[in-house]
């Protein structure tokens, strides 16, 4: 709906976008969010099982956090388009179009306006 739209548009906007209005306290709490999904994904392992009590908790805590590195959930969000929603440079009405709006000549210009894989990983949380 029209209402959750500045909500949402809290969720793309990056710190490099907007210092006060940006999803800063969201990855926050995405973080702690994943990171009780990761953890409860390792527990409930059919491939772990037999292995999880034997483990150290530093060893739990390292396989949780291969779970969750920027490089994965870059994937996630570039799997989801995401990439093309991100607001990570301040909105200019003369410049500014939504990259899924652009004709794109070449990869090479596409690279330059993706955001950083950060950016995206932190989408996600």
């Amino acid at each position: 709906t029209i209402s959750g739209y500045p909500k949402v548009a809290t969720a793309i906007t990056a710190k490099s976008c907007d210092q006060d209005d940006n999803y800063d306290i969201w990855e926050w709490v995405g973080d702690a969010v994943l990171k009780l999904l990761q953890t409860d994904s390792l527990l409930k392992s059919s491939h772990l099982k037999h292995f999880v009590r034997y483990l150290h908790e530093g060893d739990l805590s390292m396989l949780r956090a291969a779970l969750g590195t920027n490089d994965r959930l870059k994937e996630i969000s570039t799997h989801f388009r995401l990439d093309d929603f991100v607001l990570s440079v301040p909105l200019s009405r003369a410049v500014w179009l939504p990259s899924v709006m652009k004709h794109r000549q070449s990869d090479v210009a596409h690279a330059q306006d993706a955001p950083r894989a950060k950016v995206l990983a932190d989408v996600i949380e």
